[in-house]
């Protein structure tokens, strides 16, 4: 997958993690919300990891 839809797919589970939370259903909200973060926090890593290194990012 190409890091626009991971972007894409972390935004979703980020925005259903809050839809959850607003609802009460709040660990299975934090959770969803968590694994859109690492998601988000591993696109970044690799957008600076191959900035660093000079290849072209998305």
């Amino acid at each position: 997958m190409s890091r626009g839809l991971w972007t894409l797919s972390a935004a979703v589970l980020m925005l259903a993690g809050l839809y959850g939370l607003v609802h009460g259903l709040d660990p299975a909200a934090y959770l969803v919300i968590g694994v859109g973060l690492g998601i988000v926090c591993a696109v970044v890593g690799s957008v600076i990891h191959d900035a660093l290194a000079g290849r072209p990012g998305l």
